[in-house]
């Protein structure tokens, strides 16, 4: 464990902590036996702008409204934090234990997470729009009315996670799971495979149509709108059946994309909402 002297060096030299922030962090340190330790500190609004944040334990701690802006936090300990409304964008999280943390209306355009625990974390009515999720646990996590829209979630486990009203306009699924979410009133998903897969599959309750369906899709990766609704064409009970499901979300635009056979264009012709 490294000292307190240390774990407050570890923001590099030219970091502006303007107010009282190194002095809150000391007297923070001070309350708990093991050095690095500010469980339950309070840094709401704090200005860690570009901070280097390495091995500190901030559970519980208070950092809403805080400017994290373009932070590094490596092996941090945020579970239980509550960092609502707070300034995220170009920071890149890794090896980050976020565990039940609370990000509701965090600004986090263009942040980069890798290997963070997020369960049961709360994103509601955050602005995650270009950020980059890699191999991140994202379990039973609340991204309701969040702005995913050109996000990539790479190998991300979100099994159960709420995406109720998030955007998620040309964001990149690849490899994640989604078992159990919820996507009701969710919007423009269209182009996740990967939701899009889970919802047919789920839909299949024993019915061959529809299993097929969902064979269609799995096994075709290259396959898009078009290709699917040519595969349809000669099979109207297969249409059929996937009309039904997907106007259960009507704001997905699958529906839309499945009637006219879309194709998508080069990734730079695709409109940005």
């Amino acid at each position: 464990m490294i000292s307190e002297e240390n774990a407050v060096g570890m923001l590099p030299p030219g970091t502006d902590l303007s107010g009282d922030v190194h002095q809150r962090l000391r007297r923070v340190g001070q309350q708990n036996t093991e050095a690095g330790d500010f469980i339950g500190g309070n840094l709401a609004g704090a200005n860690l702008r570009g901070a280097w944040l390495s091995f500190l334990n901030l559970a519980a701690a208070n950092l809403d409204g805080a400017d994290l802006t373009g932070a590094r936090l490596n092996f941090v300990r945020l579970c239980g934090a509550s960092l609502n409304n707070c300034r995220l964008e170009n920071a890149q999280i890794r090896c980050v234990d976020a565990s039940g943390a609370s990000f509701r209306e965090v600004r986090g355009t263009n942040s980069h997470w890798e290997t963070v625990d997020l369960r049961g974390a709360d994103f509601s009515n955050a602005k995650l729009d270009l950020a980059h999720f890699q191999e991140c646990t994202l379990a039973s996590s609340k991204l309701d009315a969040a702005d995913l829209s050109r996000c990539i979630l790479a190998g991300c486990e979100c099994e159960e996670a709420s995406f109720r009203g998030a955007l998620l306009y040309r964001t990149n699924t690849v490899g994640s799971k989604f078992f159990n979410a919820d996507f009701s009133g969710a919007r423009r998903f269209f182009l996740c495979r990967e939701i899009v897969l889970e919802l047919l599959r789920r839909e299949i309750h024993g019915d061959l149509d529809r299993a097929k369906i969902v064979g269609a899709v799995g096994i075709n990766p290259k396959w898009c709108y078009g290709e699917w609704a040519q595969f349809l064409e000669s099979q109207p009970e297969m249409h059929l059946a996937a009309v039904e499901i997907f106007q259960q979300y009507p704001q997905s635009g699958c529906l839309e994309a499945l009637k006219i056979g879309f194709r998508p264009p080069p990734a730079g012709d695709l409109p940005d909402n």
